[in-house]
């Protein structure tokens, strides 16, 4: 009598029946993934709050990521490059092998250079720049997408399973709601432009979408509330935010704009890419006017005239509600429905406009992707080159510490103001916004970690408040500016290190 497989042995076996099956989109984005960013995988480069997050998630309650803590189950709080590294290009090959499974991308090219797409997109470098919250975050942009892949199917179960997915998405990070409205919306682009769904139909998927996606976010919100109260943390002001909801919704489309044109937030990088974009944009346009021209169905015209319109809107509706301050390139992974876009519009079209249509598609995507792995590198050579001069350049500020009279194991440390203008920046590297409002290595919220973890210099650092304080001692004005000599003395039991920047 054969012997039945076990439960385990049945889920290995889909296991590897889905490798076999999208074995190229798989074996791509481990290729690119490495060409791209395994210089970082394989070195520890700091960015200001991984300096500080070493040992953490870094904000979760009180930023509204409330499942985020509990992901440490899975992935311990230890900042790993190497192994988060290659886990989370397992993990981001996933969400673009749903990808495919979810537009049904049937194109072998295609699929390998959208899964490039997914893992060599300047949010994945950004990403990378804060290891002790890759993991997390790349398990928030799969079960965003895979939200959509079950809402995507009509019953209870579905859109149960579908709000309860995504619920677990936005309690680890928000931002990936973004791509779960815009996958809805590209899904309905796409059931229009193939006319195999009738008018009507579409529209009550949509509304079904919409209504999802509601109530997973009234249910975030819900919890977000409850966890507040009972653990009685503040909430950072991520969503104030000083324009208009007027202005802010026109940011949604004028964001999407500069990203392209001039290249806001680091998506596209470089003047080639955004050549590029351009000109895939305007041939997109022209094959969805060719559609517009063919059509014969007012109604279905104006639904898809209204999703293509909207598409923008749900891709930055952060815009809507954050603090135009926080959002870069990390929060905006949903600059990828513009390549998924593209896609399924070139999957529409037939004849000779279709083979031109792949064959332009396929050689704009693989210039993105070369555009963006080499722009990962110069990214990771540019943290390398702000590491290494700030190890040297605090090195020798510790050193002029311990040498300073009357240090002993009870003297505790004041650093007055940031002392970032004796750190040099490589500009000739233009990283653009890709790393947000913490472009800077070594900034008076991290420096002490960054002394604690990297130079091993465990002092007993004043702080911030109390650092300022000093700083109006008439002792203290009267000092030197560092590196003059003077500008490290010690001041009743408190050695002083006094910069310039004061702020």
């Amino acid at each position: 009598m054969e012997e039945r497989e076990s439960l385990v042995e049945r889920c290995l076996r889909s296991c590897l029946r889905a490798v076999e099956a999208y074995k190229i989109p798989l074996l791509t984005a481990l290729l690119v993934g490495l060409a791209a960013h395994g210089f970082a995988f394989a070195n520890k480069l700091v960015c200001a709050d991984e300096a500080a997050a070493l040992f953490s998630k870094g904000a979760d309650l009180d930023s509204g990521r409330w499942l985020l803590g509990a992901t440490s189950l899975l992935f311990p709080d230890v900042s790993m490059p190497w192994l988060y590294g290659l886990l989370s290009l397992c993990f981001y090959a996933a969400a673009a092998c749903l990808t495919i499974y979810l537009f049904e991308i049937k194109n072998p090219f295609l699929q390998g250079l959208l899964a490039a797409i997914f893992v060599c997109l300047p949010s994945t470098t950004s990403l990378y720049c804060y290891f002790f919250t890759a993991m997390p975050y790349v398990l928030a942009l799969v079960l965003a997408i895979a939200s959509v892949c079950v809402g995507r199917r009509e019953g209870r179960l579905p859109f149960a399973l579908s709000v309860l997915l995504l619920l677990l998405s936005l309690g680890i990070y928000q931002a990936y709601v973004a791509v779960a409205a815009s996958f809805y919306l590209l899904l309905m682009i796409r059931m229009l432009l193939r006319g195999e769904e009738e008018t009507k139909r579409v529209l009550l998927f949509g509304l079904r979408a919409l209504g999802m996606l509601a109530l997973a976010l009234l249910l975030y919100y819900g919890i977000h509330l409850l966890v507040l109260r009972v653990s009685g943390h503040s909430p950072i002001a991520y969503s104030q935010s000083e324009y208009s909801l007027g202005h802010r919704f026109l940011l949604t489309y004028n964001a999407l704009l500069k990203a392209v044109i001039k290249g806001y937030f680091g998506l596209v990088p470089r003047p080639l890419s955004r050549i590029v974009h351009i000109a895939g944009a305007a041939g997109v346009l022209l094959a969805l006017l060719r559609w517009f021209v063919k059509n014969r169905d007012p109604k279905r015209t104006l639904l898809l005239a209204l999703c293509l319109a909207l598409l923008p809107l749900s891709m930055n509706c952060l815009f809507l509600v954050a603090n135009v301050t926080v959002i870069h390139a990390i929060t905006l992974y949903s600059f990828v429905c513009v390549y998924v876009l593209a896609i399924v519009v070139v999957e529409t079209l037939e004849g000779n406009a279709a083979r031109l249509g792949k064959d332009a598609l396929i050689t704009g995507l693989a210039l993105v992707v070369l555009v963006n792995v080499v722009f990962a590198n110069e990214v990771y050579l540019k943290l390398q080159l702000e590491y290494e001069n700030a190890f040297a350049t605090w090195t020798e500020i510790v050193t002029q510490i311990k040498l300073t009279e009357g240090f002993d194991e009870d003297t505790r440390i004041a650093l007055v103001g940031k002392g970032t203008e004796h750190l040099y920046q490589p500009d000739e590297i233009d990283t653009g916004d890709l790393l947000g409002p913490t472009d800077d290595l070594v900034n008076i919220y991290t420096r002490d970690a960054l002394l604690r973890h990297y130079l091993g210099f465990d002092a007993d650092f004043l702080s911030r408040e109390d650092a300022w304080l000093l700083s109006l001692d008439a002792r203290v004005e009267e000092m030197p500016l560092y590196p003059y000599p003077g500008s490290v003395r010690k001041i009743d039991d408190v050695i002083v290190v006094k910069f310039g920047d004061h702020g």
